[in-house]
């Protein structure tokens, strides 16, 4: 799966990032405005946070290149548990592996999703995961099958 550093990338889809970036500051604004101390909505906005977090613990890569994987790895599991649409998801996914510098699949030290944030029930990991443009869903796993599906998913993709 990793990238030679003599391969060149192809460039990202532009087309596609200009027709989410406005609606997406748009809304994170109004969540924002909506729940301005976290109290509820406003999980939404850490879409891909979740495992982005526990990548970060067991990685070198910076907090953005975590994000992009947590994105991948968690619209994957928004498939396998809510459907979604395939084609947004798709073209979520690719987005994200065409901005990542390396395309390296990162160790996946997946305890570290315990500790996030949004995860206050004990060994289970609650995940804001994208289900289609402008719709998410709060997904709840217990840790063992989040982390089983995870690496079912890594094998998927590498």
């Amino acid at each position: 799966m990793g990238r030679s550093s003599n391969t060149a990338r192809s460039p990202p889809d532009l087309g596609f990032l200009a027709s989410v970036v406005p609606e997406n500051i748009a809304f994170k604004a109004s969540v924002v405005q909506k729940d301005p101390h976290e109290a509820g909505l406003r999980r939404c906005l850490n879409l891909g946070h979740t495992t982005a977090h526990a990548v970060e613990l067991s990685s070198d890569l910076s907090h953005g290149e975590c994000v992009l994987w947590g994105l991948i790895f968690e619209s994957m599991l928004s498939e396998r548990h809510f459907g979604g649409d395939g084609e947004f998801l798709g073209k979520l996914r690719a987005l994200c592996r065409s901005a990542l510098e390396n395309g390296k699949m990162p160790p996946l030290g997946l305890s570290g999703a315990l500790l996030d944030k949004k995860n206050t029930a004990a060994d289970c990991v609650t995940l804001c995961v994208p289900v289609a443009a402008g719709k998410y869903e709060i997904l709840e796993l217990p840790f063992a099958q989040y982390e089983r599906e995870i690496g079912e998913i890594a094998e998927e993709i590498c």
